[in-house]
């Protein structure tokens, strides 16, 4: 038997941000060639965030977009420059990914007034207002408003999905894992074979990995061949 899709989720710009952080973590935590020359030939001037970007076949993504943010960052020393301490050891602080754009933030004025039973029943006649079968005023009010706060949001979910960057999508399961796995591939400079003896499974399973979770990362798969490598020029 199949085994049953899984269902979207509504993914925030927060939960966007927390998976690429993730995913640029372990790239980190790898000791990460692309890295580490974003911090030192491209912070450096010697090429650029575009030829950095371009040599990992990810021109034009996000990781570009926050590469650049990066060395803003450090050249206004949001964050502190990286640094070779005495043993020479590089120090480097990258910034989180940028999280969300005003469309992605809910914003809801609700205004009204209660009515009254009293009167609705001075005026028109009927049972008397205080009788214990009629609702009392602060529950249809609060109906009234709830019913208001429901369409706003639904009215935000629709436009978030529409214009932000909030996605509706479906989580692989392991992700952390599956997550590692495409740092490695993309800014470790690991292939699909060392990844797979590396994991004890097929080619085609971490194939299969790497196409789901660079999916969710919005992110490209390598060409065939392809190795990263940073030219230093500014061509």
């Amino acid at each position: 038997m199949a085994r049953p899709k899984k269902k979207p989720i509504f993914l925030p710009a927060g939960g966007q941000q927390a998976i690429r952080g993730k995913f640029l973590r372990f790239a980190f935590y790898h000791g990460s060639p692309a890295l580490h020359l974003l911090a030192t030939d491209v912070q450096q001037e010697r090429t650029t965030v575009a030829n950095w970007a371009k040599s990992l076949g990810q021109a034009g993504t996000w990781l570009e977009q926050w590469a650049q943010d990066a060395l803003v960052s450090w050249k206004n020393h949001t964050y502190p420059p990286p640094k070779q301490d005495d043993e020479g050891i590089l120090n480097v602080y990258f910034p989180w990914p940028d999280e969300q754009g005003e469309e992605d933030v809910f914003h809801c004025t609700l205004e009204g007034k209660p009515l009254s039973r009293l009167a609705h029943r001075v005026t028109i006649a009927g049972a008397p207002w205080w009788d214990e079968g009629m609702p009392d005023d602060r529950e249809t009010f609060r109906k009234q408003m709830h019913d208001k706060l429901d369409r706003e949001l639904n009215e935000f979910f629709k436009e978030a999905l529409r214009l932000g960057r909030s996605k509706e999508l479906r989580l692989p399961a392991d992700l952390d894992l599956k997550l590692e796995a495409s740092a490695l591939y993309l800014l470790c400079g690991k292939s699909r074979v060392e990844l797979a003896a590396a994991v004890h499974a097929a080619e085609a399973t971490v194939y299969g990995w790497l196409t789901e979770t660079l999916e969710l990362l919005q992110l490209q798969m390598k060409t065939p061949g392809h190795q990263p490598k940073v030219a230093s020029s500014l061509d």
